[in-house]
């Protein structure tokens, strides 16, 4: 539908739909009355079908093409054709006026115009459109790109003369002599894999694929500014796959990528590939720019713990306190809970992070994403400590085997002089997330409608994995040392690593649980049963490694509150899968050289699954959920302070 610009011109808006082509835009918004087509663009298709296609819709009308003598992909096999005429973009005003101040220098013609003239009206097509039938579509082929145009109507204006290409001369060089770029793919057919898009980090490259029309071998092949290739990954490609994910290296010179199959022919379009980390510098939100550079960090595995800890340490700061506060976090006035603050809440809207496959993606957070690439990350270094072990293992015995050589953890430097610093970073956390439970439990009592919800469940996980990975999986890559004295001692943070184990995560465990015993609805949707399934991994993971510090004595304290913990969790939200948590811990021994039991934590959850409510020893009461309890004392899941169960 054509609006009015001015006196003089209406413009409408053309871009490719699922069923609706520019090309068959074009056929509902220009007459049939054309008589002369004008196309300048710097790419067509091999054998003109974009051009022939024009042509079949205004069957009166010729073509004329503006094209440069150097022209990379030329339509150099368009059989001979009495109404397509070729001129010489060169030779044109605009291609003439080749002076920029003092400096003189061929430009490379890169617009994209489609003139169409009739007898009483004009029309210019000006866009991202080459003239492909990838980028306009057909009667008969579905395009492949998203192109976005303007097409401009006017009976009073001359567009060619204002873009200055009215005047032309005959192009001296016969089209068909002209050669195309090599390793170009040529859109007079579907290309058999088409790239919807290619993001890359510092070692990580990832292909989304629209569509696969065949099974293939194939190698990626990158090219820099100067359009050198280099082959980055050898591939197999299938209709089964969304996605492809692989390890490389000289990504950073990479400008865009496409596929050849093993006789050297191109099988896919050319797609540019987003860098993500210099992306993230100019993402438009500012809370999305520092979560993307976090999760390429993640990615890299250039990370230290204490960051993690930081930044979960932000996000419940951001939902607990209001703008005005942000800057003062020491006082407990006027508390504003938003769960949709803009600043924990992840804007998809700027995404640049495509994975779908994934149980966290309706209502994504900052924190979902957050534990989504810990979990990749985890699992892609166990991925690939095994596939080197494997390959030691056919060459050598299984003793050399061992050595990895090929995979080695960056050592976290600390410095004792920081220490009470680093620890007191690390409790903030919990004393952060106990008071965003405190609020939201206030916020429940003031609004019925603010019951459990799967963002209360994601801070409780990403708390848990945050801590779990400073004090327990990356314990043995401490560089603990005093800047004053030059001496190492690692033995000095373990203490203050087994206090926070033992102590802060069962309380904030035991919060939660109160917090969902007292909120939750009698029927939880699967959405959130899919959230607490997986959140209860690492839930239980900090329990056992909680009891695994513990001595007796506090073992004797502890262990039947934490009991009754999960006995109150396995009721609400179901048993989690068992076989996912032992495949977790297998892939956190690989990668992190730890000894986590997991006949340990199935014994665990064994004894928190067969008990029996209602009996002498376990009641259900209404608001306290299962409580232990018997003639002496009745013990059930009260909200602590915080460090004290």
């Amino acid at each position: 539908m054509f609006r009015k610009l001015d006196d003089n011109t209406d413009a409408a808006l053309l871009y490719n739909e699922k069923d609706n082509s520019i090309y068959n835009q074009l056929k509902k918004l220009l007459p049939k009355d054309i008589t002369t087509i004008t196309v300048a663009s710097p790419f067509f298709d091999e054998d003109g079908e974009a051009i022939l296609a024009l042509l079949e819709l205004f069957p009166s009308a010729i073509v004329n093409v503006l094209l440069q003598g150097d022209c990379k992909m030329p339509p150099n096999k368009l059989k001979k054709n009495s109404r397509i005429y070729f001129y010489d973009f060169n030779l044109t005003t605009r291609g003439k006026n080749n002076s920029f101040g003092k400096f003189i220098y061929q430009r490379n013609l890169h617009a994209k115009i489609f003139h169409f003239a009739a007898d009483r009206m004009e029309f210019v097509m000006i866009g991202s459109a080459n003239a492909t039938i990838a980028a306009l579509g057909s009667n008969l082929t579905k395009p492949l790109n998203e192109e976005f145009c303007s097409l401009y109507r006017s009976a009073t204006r001359n567009f060619l003369k204002e873009l200055q290409i009215s005047e032309k001369c005959l192009l001296q060089t016969a089209v068909s002599e002209m050669e195309r770029e090599a390793n170009t793919f040529t859109n007079n057919a579907s290309p058999a894999i088409n790239l919807s898009a290619i993001d890359a980090t510092e070692e990580n490259i990832t292909l989304y694929l629209a569509d696969c029309k065949k099974s293939l071998n194939v190698e990626l092949i990158g090219y820099n500014k100067e359009n050198e290739p280099t082959t980055l990954a050898n591939l197999h490609i299938d209709n089964t796959l969304n996605n492809i994910k692989v390890k490389t290296s000289g990504l950073n010179s990479i400008v865009y990528c496409n596929l050849i199959d093993i006789d050297g022919n191109v099988v896919s379009n050319s797609q540019y590939v987003n860098h993500i980390i210099d992306l993230s510098s100019t993402n438009p939100s500012k809370e999305n720019r520092e979560l993307n550079k976090m999760l390429a960090k993640i990615e890299g595995g250039n990370y230290n713990g204490i960051e993690i800890i930081e930044f979960i340490n932000n996000l419940i700061r951001d939902v607990i306190y209001n703008d005005d506060q942000r800057e003062n976090t020491t006082g407990h006035a006027n508390y504003k809970l938003e769960q949709k603050d803009k600043i924990a809440h992840y804007d998809p809207e700027y995404d640049t992070d495509k994975e779908s496959d994934n149980i966290f993606l309706p209502g994504r957070t900052m924190c979902s994403r957050l534990i989504e690439y810990m979990e990749f990350a985890i699992s892609n270094k166990a991925h690939n400590i095994n596939e080197i072990l494997k390959g030691e293992e056919d060459e050598a015995d299984a003793v050399e085997s061992n050595n990895r050589e090929t995979y080695v953890r960056q050592n976290i430097k600390i410095d004792t002089n920081e220490l009470d610093n680093i620890i007191g970073r690390v409790h903030h956390v919990f004393d952060r997330y106990n008071e965003l439970i405190n609020l939201r439990l206030k916020e429940f009592q003031t609004n019925p409608k603010q019951a459990l919800n799967t963002q209360d469940i994601e801070y409780l996980a990403a708390t848990t994995f945050a801590a779990l990975d400073f004090c327990v999986f990356n314990t043995s890559v401490f560089n603990v040392y005093n800047s004053k004295t030059i001496n190492e001692d690692r033995d000095d943070l373990l203490p203050y690593v087994s206090d926070i184990m033992m102590k802060d995560i069962p309380c904030i465990v035991n919060n939660f649980t109160y917090f969902a015993i007292r909120t939750h609805c009698k029927q939880i949707d699967d959405n959130m049963l899919l959230y607490a399934n997986k959140a209860m991994r690492f839930i239980i993971l900090g329990l056992h490694a909680a009891i695994s510090r513990m001595t007796e004595k506090d073992y004797n304290y502890y262990m039947p509150k934490i009991e009754l913990v999960l006995i109150n969790l396995f009721d609400i939200f179901g048993v989690p899968n068992l076989d996912a948590i032992e495949d977790t811990i297998d892939q956190i021994n690989l990668v992190y050289e730890k000894g986590i039991s997991k006949s340990d934590i199935r014994c665990l959850i064994d004894k928190c699954t067969n008990i029996k409510v209602d009996n002498n020893n376990y009641k259900r009461w209404q608001g306290y959920g299962i409580t232990k309890s018997n003639k002496n004392a009745q013990e059930c899941i009260k909200l602590q302070k915080l460090r004290c169960i």
